[in-house]
C-alpha cells in the first residue's frame, strides 16, 4: 500500500501517538521511517526517492527505491567473475553496493538453476585485514 504524502501527512497529525505513528506508515508504505519523517518535514517522495536511486538529477517516477538489474549488467557481472574480478570491483565498476552484487549473483544463479542452464561462477566475497 502506498499512500500519498497528503495521506501521510493527515494521518500524522491525526494520531494519538505520533512517533508510533512514523513507524506504522513506514510500514504501510514499505519504506524506512527516515522517509516519512523527511515527508512529514515538507520534502516530496520524488526527493527522497531520487537521492535513494543516488542521483541528484533523477526523473524517475516509479515507486522503486533501487535500479533494476538488466541483462547487461547481468552480463558485465559475468565477464568480470570470468575474469576473476572481486566483488567491490565488479560493484565499482556497476555502481552498486557490493551486497548488491553478491545478491545479484545468488538470484540469477537460482533463477538459471530452475532453467538448468549455465550458472555464473561464484566468488568468496574478499576478506577484509582484521584490525588487532
Amino acid at each position: 500500500m502506498l499512500m500519498t504524502e497528503e495521506e501521510i501527512r493527515r494521518d500524522y497529525r491525526l494520531a494519538r501517538d505520533p512517533d508510533e505513528q512514523v513507524h506504522i506508515l513506514a510500514e504501510l508504505n514499505c519504506t524506512t521511517r527516515g522517509v516519512i519523517r523527511r515527508i512529514l518535514d515538507g520534502e516530496t517522495r520524488d526527493t527522497v526517492r531520487c537521492e535513494a536511486i543516488g542521483g541528484t538529477g533523477c526523473t524517475r517516477t516509479s515507486e522503486r527505491r533501487y535500479k533494476l538489474w538488466t541483462d547487461a549488467d547481468y552480463a558485465r557481472i559475468r565477464e568480470m567473475l570470468l575474469r576473476k574480478c572481486p566483488y567491490r570491483e565488479i560493484a565499482a565498476a556497476l555502481g552498486r553496493d557490493e551486497k548488491a552484487v553478491m545478491n545479484a549473483v545468488a538470484r540469477y544463479n537460482k533463477q538459471v538453476c530452475e532453467r538448468g542452464g549455465e550458472l555464473m561462477p561464484s566468488r568468496r566475497r574478499s576478506k577484509r585485514k582484521s584490525r588487532s
